[in-house]
């Protein structure tokens, strides 16, 4: 398991995760700086926001993706690999839309409670459309990572972080105005592009690979598929109260102002994530393929 591959994949992981990181803390320099705290503030609160809602109700498309995308590769069923992305893609969509929708819709409240300002509306809107690009873009994550595309992974995340601190660079230099709008921007516009190529990358690998499979629906296929993703949402929704619920929260009770000092103070003691996250997406995949290699030795010795 661990091979020459696994090394390669570690470091290129680490080293863009430390520079995603890196871009991360630029841009909350930025825009603190040029931006103002209280416009820093409102957009930690909003993504609080986002986090909180998406974990709330997503399934976790993406591991959904590694297990039965990884399942058809090794046991010669490429019907339940191509059910696998096709099911993945349209429960992102949808749970993506419905968020967008539902933020939309309750924009003037969200405004009021959290930006306290009710002429933040139209921006609450423009927001909303982050649900939408960032759901999208889970099952091309787990195709990637079920295909073991780490590097591709870790470069998306770094070019996103990086073209979020040029965007608002740009802004800096030629807005004659820096407020709430433009600083919405620099998250939603790199975000998106992220998105469409990833997106793009699981359009052409799967009209290449998988357009021709024929799917065979079968009772059991469906009942595994949905009782894996049964047991991600229970255990993602159970977690979601420990995540960002004090970001949100100080959001309600108090200015944008501060929640923008907390959120410079979080970020800067939040380091535990670098440490484990580049290691999951790299062995999860590989744990699925020695799980599924066991039972069909296992098989295989049976009969």
């Amino acid at each position: 398991m661990f091979d020459l591959k696994f090394r390669s994949d570690s470091i290129a992981s680490y080293i863009g995760h430390a520079g995603s990181a890196g871009s991360a803390l630029l841009f909350t320099l930025v825009i603190t700086k040029f931006f103002g705290v209280s416009i820093f503030g409102s957009i930690t609160v909003l993504t609080a926001l986002s986090r909180i809602l998406s974990n709330l109700i997503t399934i976790r498309t993406n591991e959904a993706v590694v297990a039965f995308y990884v399942r058809g590769e090794n046991n010669n069923e490429l019907s339940v690999s191509k059910f696998a992305i096709l099911a993945g893609v349209v429960i992102d969509v949808t749970i993506g839309c419905a968020l967008s929708l539902l933020v939309y819709f309750k924009a003037d409240l969200i405004a009021v409670s959290l930006l306290k300002s009710a002429s933040e509306v139209s921006q609450v809107r423009l927001y909303a459309v982050i649900f939408f690009i960032l759901f999208i873009r889970g099952t091309p994550l787990g195709y990637l990572q079920a295909n073991e595309k780490i590097k591709s992974i870790s470069f998306l995340n770094l070019f996103e972080n990086i073209a979020k601190v040029l965007v608002a660079a740009i802004f800096v230099l030629y807005s004659k105005k820096l407020d709430l709008h433009r600083a919405i921007l620099t998250v939603v516009l790199p975000a998106a592009l992220v998105s469409l190529s990833a997106f793009g990358i699981l359009i052409v690998n799967f009209a290449v690979k998988l357009r021709s499979v024929r799917i065979d629906l079968t009772r059991h296929m469906l009942w595994d598929y949905f009782g894996f993703s049964a047991k991600t949402f229970l255990s993602t929704t159970l977690k979601a109260g420990n995540q960002n619920i004090d970001t949100l929260v100080l959001g309600y009770l108090s200015q944008p102002h501060t929640v923008g000092i907390y959120g410079v103070l979080r970020q800067f003691l939040s380091p535990l994530p670098f440490i484990s996250t580049p290691l999951t997406i790299i062995i999860y995949p590989k744990f699925v393929k020695s799980i599924l290699e066991g039972k069909k030795k296992r098989n295989q010795a049976s009969g």
